[in-house]
């Protein structure tokens, strides 16, 4: 359903998310319309590794020191678009700016098991990801929250057990300097201090 254009249910190790096709705008469009959310409120992209990430964002030495540390799992890094072709071959709304005008990307690689059993390097597009709830409603941690609220709209839904961390990614943004926490969440800016984020 995902790959077809649908817009689907996914659980990771924070909060259930509800995922499209990032290289489909309409796909993102109709996701944005299910939650609620403001279409100035870019979304997450979603990839199998650094690999993948390294196709749509720029990796300075000190984005690399945290995805290797911390990827799989709860961190988002807001980094530099990689190239400016890349707004043809991405949704929009997956796009945001910099203090400085940089075009920037919310990427992140999620400890969930359809990271792998999707494999987004074989069929070749990431997925835009935000959390399974109406906007302005707390974010849903249990299969049954994610169901209650979005269900009905969706195409599809992979409920599984209830994610373990029960709070959304931490936020981290690289593409202005100093480096600059956005939100804290799953991962606790302690672990992110010796690396001079604060």
């Amino acid at each position: 359903m995902l790959h077809s254009g649908g817009v689907v249910i996914l659980p990771t190790e924070t909060v259930y998310g509800v995922a499209a096709r990032a290289d489909r705008p309409e796909a993102v469009n109709r996701l944005y319309a299910i939650k609620g959310r403001d279409f100035d409120k870019p979304l997450a992209l979603c990839v199998s590794g650094m690999d993948a990430a390294k196709n749509y964002v720029t990796f300075d030495r000190l984005a690399k020191r945290l995805a290797k540390k911390f990827w799989p799992g709860p961190l988002t890094l807001v980094l530099p678009a990689r190239d400016p072709s890349l707004f043809t071959r991405l949704a929009p709304q997956l796009y945001s700016t910099a203090p400085d005008g940089t075009p920037t990307i919310a990427i992140r690689c999620p400890d969930a098991i359809w990271r792998t059993e999707i494999t987004f390097a074989k069929i070749e597009y990431p997925v835009a990801l935000t959390s399974a709830n109406r906007s302005g409603e707390p974010a849903p941690t249990q299969a049954s929250q994610a169901s209650k609220s979005l269900g009905y709209d969706v195409d599809d839904m992979l409920l599984l057990e209830d994610c373990p961390m029960e709070e959304a990614s931490t936020i981290v943004s690289l593409a202005e300097s100093p480096p600059r926490l956005l939100r804290e969440g799953a991962l606790p800016l302690s672990a992110l201090k010796p690396f001079g984020i604060t």
